[in-house]
C-alpha cells in the first residue's frame, strides 16, 4: 500500500520555500481565483509537476496538459 503526504503549508520565505518546491512529488494550486500564481513558476523551477486551478492566469500560460502539469476547474467536484 502506498502511503500519500499532504502538506498544506501556507506561506513559507527564504531557503525553506525552495526545499520544499524540491522535496515535492507535485504541487497543486486550488485557487478559486488567481491573477497568475508564481508559486505555479517556483515549483515548475524546482522540478516539480503541478496541477493547477484552471482559475489561475498561469495554468493557461505555463501548463501543457499531460506534459508538465494537469489543469482543473476548482467549482467541479
Amino acid at each position: 500500500m502506498n502511503i500519500i503526504h499532504i502538506l498544506f503549508t501556507g506561506h513559507i520565505d527564504g531557503d525553506i520555500k525552495w526545499s520544499a518546491y524540491k522535496s515535492a512529488e507535485i504541487f497543486v494550486l486550488p485557487s478559486y481565483t488567481e491573477n497568475f500564481g508564481m508559486s505555479v513558476v517556483e515549483a515548475m523551477s524546482c522540478g516539480a509537476p503541478v496541477i493547477v486551478s484552471k482559475r489561475a492566469g498561469s495554468y493557461w500560460d505555463l501548463v501543457k496538459e499531460g506534459e508538465n502539469g494537469f489543469g482543473f476547474d476548482p467549482y467541479n467536484q
